[in-house]
């Protein structure tokens, strides 16, 4: 999660375009699919480029870009995740994405703040599993952006959703689960725990 910085469409084809010169069509040298696994974090969804009064200025992106304030709010992704994505990466959208690679499944979760008020969690995740029903046999991957209560980062870390996907995870032992959003270091024991599934807080590039 955390694909652009300040949640809007412009950084999101950034990042595309950044993909597509590594892995034209997403592919490689020898035509085997690259898949993408991204999803959505806070400052994806949040709307930053249009609050003035957040930390992420609006007025300094207008200076940026050298737009007025109605079209810097009119890249937001906020308004319209799905299209924005769509737009970006010719790719359809939805807050829950199954994608399988080379025989092991992964689970991405988009994040909105629409769909997180209730406590930070992906509504719909228990009856997706449900149906999903995971193989017992080998592993399988799990990834939001917001950090799984309980899990890495110890108690204090910040920006938790309200434990129930944890609670979910942990009827899977098999489960490798990533989250973002903590910006603790690689080299920081506290990013990986080891419970009744397997957490791992992914780094930031720089922050």
């Amino acid at each position: 999660g955390d694909l652009t910085d300040h949640g809007i469409l412009p950084e999101l084809k950034r990042l595309a375009t950044s993909w597509e010169k590594v892995f034209p069509q997403s592919r490689l040298p020898n035509g085997a699919r690259v898949e993408r696994l991204f999803h959505y974090g806070d400052h994806d969804t949040g709307g930053y480029a249009h609050t003035r009064e957040f930390f992420h200025s609006g007025d300094r992106l207008m200076k940026e870009y050298g737009v007025g304030y109605e079209e810097l709010c009119s890249w937001a992704i906020r308004p319209k995740p799905a299209e924005a994505w769509e737009e970006a990466f010719g790719e359809e959208w939805s807050p829950i994405v199954h994608k399988t690679v080379k025989g092991y499944d992964f689970v991405l979760t988009n994040f909105t703040f629409e769909n997180s008020s209730g406590g930070n969690r992906t509504p719909g995740l228990d009856r997706f599993y449900e149906a999903f029903a995971p193989a017992s046999d080998k592993p399988f991957f799990h990834s939001q952006h917001r950090v799984y209560r309980r899990t890495s980062g110890g108690p204090a870390a910040w920006g938790q959703d309200d434990g129930t996907t944890g609670d979910l995870l942990s009827r899977y032992p098999n489960c490798m689960a990533f989250c973002g959003h903590g910006h603790l270091s690689a080299t920081d024991e506290r990013a990986i725990w080891q419970g009744a599934f397997s957490a791992v807080e992914v780094p930031s590039l720089r922050y």
